[in-house]
């Protein structure tokens, strides 16, 4: 079964001393069979998110394996409108937003701004939604618009909630990296469909192996877990 990641980082992590170095990343796909991995530099996390986004691409056109996710960080709202469309014209599918790490609430204007520029472009957008209610809020600011979110750090906690935000709307995905059960991955099965989910790891800040042995380990058809541990991403990225 091919295995693809949805959520990988690399560089610098300043909150805890961790080696997250891009040849770090690149050992543990070798090492866990990973083919492809959406990736995205730290710079662009917490300190310049231009600058960061270049570090991404290099990293990725040095390595096929590599899918580039452009940082936005609506804080810095003179440029971010200007920096997506860079981003988009150089072949950028991919965007990840950190509400979380930054400080920036999903009830916010330039967050939404954000929301209008990726609709109808064949974007993707990863967006954290760990606690109660940061799906709901989610769901809200989306709206109706045309754009493909993918949620991620949803756990047992929050999972109810993210099966009533989005059960009947197929704009969103699901991460499964903290849904470290077997049963907690068959009721998101059950209740979303096996196409709605994907595999994630935070490899290198997070070991690879407990997320993808929950997936191996479940008791999901064999055609469901390759779907989830890798055929959902890669039809996206060839979508």
């Amino acid at each position: 079964m091919a295995i693809a990641d949805i959520n990988t980082i690399f560089g610098f992590w300043p909150r805890r001393k961790a080696d997250t170095s891009l040849e770090r990343l690149k050992a543990l796909m070798e090492r866990h069979g990973v083919s492809r991995a959406v990736t995205v530099s730290t710079t662009a996390i917490f300190y310049d998110y231009r600058e960061g986004n270049e570090e991404t691409l290099s990293a990725c056109q040095g390595d096929e394996r590599l899918v580039p996710a452009a940082v936005l960080d609506p804080r810095e709202y003179l440029h971010c409108a200007e920096e997506m469309e860079r981003m988009l014209s150089r072949g950028v599918k991919f965007f990840r937003l950190f509400p979380d790490l930054q400080g920036w609430p999903l009830d916010f204007g330039p967050f939404h701004e954000i929301l209008d520029g990726l609709s109808g472009r064949g974007a993707v957008l990863l967006v954290p939604v760990q606690g109660y209610g940061r799906a709901t809020q989610l769901a809200r600011a989306l709206g109706d618009r045309d754009l493909k979110v993918v949620m991620l750090g949803v756990s047992y906690f929050n999972l109810g909630e993210v099966i009533s935000v989005a059960r009947g709307d197929p704009r969103f995905l699901v991460e499964t990296r903290l849904i470290d059960s077997a049963s907690g991955l068959e009721v998101a099965v059950e209740k979303m469909g096996p196409e709605r989910l994907l595999l994630g790891t935070e490899m290198p800040l997070s070991y690879p192996a407990p997320a993808i042995e929950v997936v191996k380990g479940s008791g999901l058809p064999p055609e469901e877990r390759e779907k989830i541990l890798g055929g959902n991403l890669l039809r996206l990225l060839e979508g």
